[in-house]
C-alpha cells in the first residue's frame, strides 16, 4: 500500500480498512478494539482528567454516543486520517495498524450515521447578485456590455467565494449605486431620440464561395475570406457571432479574423471540435453607411509571424451573423411591438419584469408597473419615456437585485420542499453562468420539467458547452485557486522588476485556460494536481525556462520537466502564496492543505511572532535559508503542531522563487526541497511531491467536492452535507474522476434541488 494514503497531512482513502459486515459487529468492535485504543492513546489529553481543546473522548461508550456528537467525531476522524494526533511529542504513539483500524471503524460508523439520519437540505440566506452576477445579468437581459457593477463596492468573501448569502450584505452606498446603475443601463439600452433601425444579417454556409459544404456546414480552407456588403444604419457597436468547429490544430485553436472595409477589427478563436461546434462572438465598431463585411480563416494569427510553416487547420463553419447597433437591438428587445397604447405598455412591462425577475410576473406586480407608466403623459412624456418609468422600477426591485426563493407548502419530513422550476433554473444558471436563465431553461421551467434529474444533467451539459460557462471558470476556478488576489498583488518592484503586467496576465490566463480545458474536455480532476501539460505564451514560457514557444497567444504545451504541471506549481499560485519579498513555505503548505487535501490547519494562536521576528536577533540572520528559519520558528511549542504539517509541504516547493521561477539556491545556500510526510513517504523534488499528492486522489476529490458544493449552494457546508459530498466522491471514483461526474452529482443533489423552510 502506498504510505502516502495513510496520512500526508491530509486524509486516508475512505474504506482502506476492512469494515465489519454488520452494525452489531461494529458495536462489538467499538467496545473491544476502538474504545481501548482511544483510552490508551487519546485519553491522556482528551479524557476525564484532561480535556485539551475542551474535548473529552471518554464520553463515547457506544455508537449512539457518536451520533450525539457527530461533528466532534468528524473532526477526530480528520485528525486521525492526517496523522495529526497524537502529536509527535506524545508519550505513546499510535501504531499504524491501530490507526488504520480506528479510521476504518470511524469511516464506516459515520457513513452509517449519515445514511440513516434525516436528510437536511439546509437553508440559503436570501442572496443579492454579486458584482459579476449583476454585470452578466444586465448583459443577458438587455444585450448590452456595460458592466455597471464595476463601480459597486467590492463583495465580501466567505469560505473563499463571493457568492455566499451570509456575507452579501446591502450597505446604503450600494443602494445609491443601484439607483445610478438603473439610469445608466436604460440610457444605454434605449433609443428615445428617434427611430431604432437595426442591421441583422446572417450568412449561411451555402453562401460561402469556394467552400466545401455538407449538411449545412462549410469546410473553410486556410486564408479563405468571404463576406458581402452590409448597410450599417447608425454608428455604434455591432456584434459578430459565428458558429464553428476546428480540427488538426496543434494547440486546438483556429482563428477567424473579422474585417470591415479591408481592415481587421476583431479576432474570434474557435476551440471546439467539428461535432461540437461552438458559438463565439466579438464586438466591432462601425460607421453608418455601406460597409464591406468579411471574415477570414487565419491560423497565422495564432502563431509567430517568423514561423516558416503554418499548420493545416480546418475550420468548419455553419453561419456568421452581424447585428447591431447594440443600442437599437436592446431597444427592440424591450419594445417588441410597434403599438404605443396602454395594452402595449402592459405587455412590454410584463415581459421585461418576467425576464428580470427570472420568473413569471404576478398580475399585481404588473399593475404597479403600469401605474408608473400612467404617470408619464401627465408629466409630458411620450410612450417610450413613460414605459421607461416602469422599466426603471424593475431594475431597482428586490426581485431583480436578489435571488428570491420562496418557501413552499409541499414539505417533506425534514421540513424541506423542492424548489420550483424557476428557482431551480436560477440555481443552475447562476452556478454555471453567473447569470440569468436563458430561453431554453425558462421554457423547461414553464413546462415544469426542470426538476427531473435527467433534465438537470442534460441542461448542465448543454450549459458547460456554452461560452457563458467561462464565468464558471472565472468565478469558481480562479477563486478556488486564490488567484483573484493576483490581480492586485504587487511583489517588491526592486527585487522583482521582472513582474510585469504581461507576466501577471499570462499567469492568470494559464490557470484560466488550464481549468477550462479540464472542464470542456471532461478530463480527470486529478489533472489539477499533476499534469504533463499547461498553457503558455512566449512570456510565461521564458519565465518557466521552456523553449520553442513564440508569440503572445496562449497555447497548450507539453512540459519537458515534471517539476511543473498542475495547479500546485503554476506561477500564479506560487506568487499569491509568497510574500512580496520572499517565498512562504507556510502559505504554500497551508494552500495545499486547504485546497488539495481539504485539511485546513487551525488559526495560529495569538501573540505568535512572525518568522522574521523569530530570527532577526541572530548574527547570521541574513544568511539563513527559509528551511533554517522555520526550524527556529517551530522551536516555539505553540507553533510546532501546525507547522510540522504545513512546512514540509511548503518546503517541497522551495525551488520556486516568489514569482514561481525555478532556482537552485536561497541565501547563497543550495536549496533542500526534500521532506518526509506523515506516513513515512519521502520526496526530494516538487515532481516527487506531486506524485505523492496525486496518490491521495479521494482526499483531493473530497476537497474539491466540498468547494464546489459551497459555491453551488451559496452557503457554508454543515455536518448534514457530508452524505452528499460522499456521494459525489463515489460518483467521481466510479467515473474515473471526470469533471462532469462532480458537476452532475452537485446539480442532482438533495440540497441543490430542495430548500429547508424557515418554519417547520
Amino acid at each position: 500500500m502506498n504510505k502516502a494514503l495513510l496520512g500526508l497531512a491530509g486524509l486516508l482513502v475512505a474504506g482502506t480498512g476492512t469494515a465489519p459486515s454488520s452494525p452489531a459487529s461494529q458495536e462489538k468492535d467499538f467496545e473491544s478494539q476502538v474504545r481501548p485504543a482511544l483510552s490508551t492513546y487519546c485519553f491522556s489529553c482528551h479524557g476525564p482528567k484532561k480535556q485539551k481543546a475542551k474535548l473529552d473522548l471518554s464520553k463515547a461508550r457506544t455508537e449512539a454516543d457518536l451520533e450525539r456528537a457527530q461533528d466532534t467525531w468528524a473532526q477526530v476522524l480528520k485528525q486521525l486520517r492526517g496523522r495529526a494526533m497524537p502529536p509527535e511529542d506524545a508519550e505513546k504513539q499510535l501504531p499504524e495498524t491501530e490507526r488504520l483500524r480506528l479510521v476504518a471503524w470511524l469511516e464506516a460508523a459515520m457513513k452509517r450515521l449519515d445514511d440513516r439520519a434525516p436528510r437536511n437540505a439546509g437553508r440559503v440566506t436570501l442572496r443579492r447578485l454579486n458584482r459579476s452576477e449583476y454585470n452578466n445579468t444586465v448583459r443577458d437581459l438587455l444585450g448590452i456590455d456595460l458592466r455597471p457593477a464595476d463601480a459597486f463596492p467590492p463583495d465580501d468573501v466567505s469560505d473563499g467565494f463571493d457568492n455566499l448569502g451570509d456575507v452579501l450584505t446591502l450597505p446604503p452606498l450600494l443602494l445609491d449605486k443601484y439607483v445610478d446603475a438603473a439610469d445608466r443601463i436604460l440610457d444605454r439600452a434605449l433609443v428615445l431620440d428617434g427611430p431604432a433601425p437595426v442591421l441583422d444579417r446572417t450568412l449561411e454556409a451555402e453562401t460561402y464561395e469556394k467552400a466545401k459544404v455538407a449538411d449545412g456546414v462549410a469546410e473553410v480552407a486556410l486564408e479563405r475570406e468571404f463576406g458581402e456588403t452590409v448597410d450599417a444604419p447608425a454608428e455604434g457597436s455591432y456584434e459578430v457571432r459565428i458558429r464553428a468547429g476546428q480540427d488538426r490544430s496543434p494547440d486546438g485553436v483556429a482563428v477567424v479574423v473579422v474585417k470591415v472595409d479591408g481592415v481587421d477589427l476583431g479576432v474570434l478563436r474557435v476551440t471546439a471540435p467539428p461535432d461540437r461546434r461552438q458559438e463565439v462572438s466579438a464586438s466591432i465598431l462601425l460607421q453608418a453607411g455601406p460597409r464591406r463585411f468579411s471574415v477570414r480563416h487565419s491560423p497565422a494569427r495564432a502563431y509567430d509571424a517568423k514561423k516558416e510553416t503554418l499548420p493545416e487547420t480546418r475550420l468548419f463553419l455553419d453561419r456568421v451573423r452581424i447585428a447591431g447597433p447594440e443600442r437599437a437591438l436592446s431597444h427592440r428587445r424591450i419594445f417588441f411591438t410597434e403599438a404605443t397604447d396602454r395594452p402595449a405598455a402592459r405587455a412590454i412591462l410584463e415581459r421585461f419584469a418576467a425576464r428580470a425577475f427570472r420568473r413569471p410576473a404576478r398580475a399585481d406586480e404588473v399593475d404597479r408597473l403600469l401605474a408608473l407608466y400612467d404617470r408619464g403623459p401627465a408629466q409630458g412624456k411620450d410612450f417610450a419615456r413613460a414605459v421607461r418609468l416602469g422599466l426603471w422600477s424593475v431594475l431597482v426591485s428586490p426581485h431583480f437585485l436578489f435571488r428570491v426563493e420562496r418557501d413552499r407548502p409541499d414539505r417533506d419530513a425534514s421540513g424541506a420542499a423542492p424548489l420550483d422550476d424557476w428557482a431551480l433554473a436560477c440555481r443552475l444558471s447562476y452556478f454555471l453562468w453567473s447569470s440569468m436563465p436563458d430561453e431554453a431553461l425558462s421554457e423547461l421551467a414553464a413546462r415544469g420539467r426542470l426538476r427531473e434529474p435527467a433534465a438537470l444533467v442534460e441542461q448542465a451539459r448543454r450549459m458547460l458547452a456554452d461560452p457563458r460557462a467561462e464565468a464558471f471558470v472565472e468565478n469558481f476556478g480562479l477563486q478556488w485557486l486564490g488567484l483573484r488576489k493576483l490581480e492586485a498583488l504587487q511583489p517588491d518592484r526592486e527585487l522583482f522588476p521582472q513582474f510585469t503586467e504581461s507576466l501577471r496576465r499570462a499567469m492568470l490566463d494559464e490557470a484560466f485556460l488550464f481549468f477550462a480545458h479540464v472542464l470542456r474536455e471532461d478530463l480527470s480532476v486529478l489533472d489539477f494536481v499533476d499534469a504533463d501539460y499547461t498553457f503558455l505564451n512566449e512570456t510565461l514560457a521564458r519565465h518557466y525556462g521552456v523553449k520553442g514557444v513564440q508569440g503572445a497567444p496562449m497555447r497548450r504545451v507539453t512540459l519537458p520537466d515534471r517539476n511543473r504541471g498542475g495547479v500546485v506549481t503554476m506561477a500564479g499560485v506560487l506568487t499569491v502564496t509568497s510574500h512580496p519579498t520572499r517565498t512562504s513555505a507556510v502559505k504554500r503548505g497551508k494552500w495545499i492543505l486547504e485546497e488539495i487535501l481539504g485539511a485546513p490547519p487551525p488559526p495560529p494562536p495569538p501573540n505568535v511572532p512572525e518568522l522574521e521576528e523569530s530570527t532577526k536577533h541572530r548574527p547570521d540572520a541574513k544568511n539563513l535559508t527559509l528551511r533554517k528559519r522555520l526550524e527556529i520558528h517551530r522551536a516555539d511549542p505553540n507553533c510546532f503542531d501546525c507547522h510540522k504539517r504545513m512546512d514540509v509541504l511548503g518546503l517541497g516547493l522551495e525551488n520556486f522563487d516568489p514569482l514561481g521561477r525555478w532556482r537552485d539556491k536561497d541565501a547563497g545556500q543550495p536549496i533542500d526541497a526534500s521532506g518526509t510526510l506523515p506516513g513515512g513517504e519521502s520526496f526530494k523534488t516538487p515532481a516527487e511531491l506531486k506524485r505523492i499528492l496525486s496518490a491521495s486522489r479521494d482526499e483531493f476529490a473530497r476537497a474539491l467536492a466540498e468547494k464546489l458544493f459551497t459555491y453551488a449552494l451559496g452557503r457554508r457546508l454543515e455536518g448534514y452535507d457530508r452524505r452528499e459530498v460522499t456521494r459525489a466522491v463515489e460518483e467521481l471514483r466510479a467515473r474515473e474522476y471526470r469533471f462532469s461526474a462532480l458537476i452532475e452529482a452537485v446539480v442532482t443533489s438533495y440540497p441543490f434541488r430542495y430548500r429547508k423552510a424557515a418554519t417547520p
